[in-house]
């Protein structure tokens, strides 16, 4: 796919994958607020939003996996994710946590509506575990290729 750069506020000149590396809580605050209004970027914006709710756990056999997302006690915002096998117990002690069949990016923003911190960790978790290195340098092309691999995806 060929993602089309956005002219809004500093996001201009970058594309959609581009923002949601960098910008993860702006993203789906722009999303939620119907910001992206025109077309090309209100198509790509539902096309991005629907594939950060369903990545793709990155292991061989995915389907033996699930996601952990453990919340900061003291701030009750996100903390962090891991990726445990299915028979691994539910984390117990002060961080409560939650699972997932697959990567749930919005799952930071629901926890606590504003928390760029939260959706900061949780693109460095996602690089972690994608690219092997939380602070992986995420040029345009990578953003956007990442984005146009379906194999990353759970589709329906």
């Amino acid at each position: 796919m060929v993602f089309t750069s956005s002219n809004i506020g500093k996001y201009s000149g970058k594309t959609l994958p581009q923002i949601v590396f960098s910008d993860l809580d702006y993203f789906i605050w722009s999303f939620e607020k119907n910001i992206f209004k025109t077309p090309p970027l209100k198509q790509e914006a539902q096309y991005i939003y629907e594939r950060i709710k369903n990545i793709k756990i990155p292991k061989e056999s995915h389907e033996e996996y699930e996601v952990e997302y453990l919340i900061h006690p003291p701030t009750g915002k996100f903390g962090h994710f891991e990726l445990v096998h299915k028979s691994t117990p539910l984390h117990k002690g002060g961080s409560p946590a939650s699972r997932s069949q697959n990567i749930d990016l919005t799952r930071s923003r629901s926890i606590k509506e504003y928390d760029k911190l939260g959706s900061s960790t949780m693109i460095d978790c996602l690089k972690y575990y994608y690219f092997g290195d939380r602070s992986y340098r995420m040029t345009k092309k990578r953003c956007e290729d990442f984005f146009g691999e379906n194999s990353n995806f759970i589709l329906a």
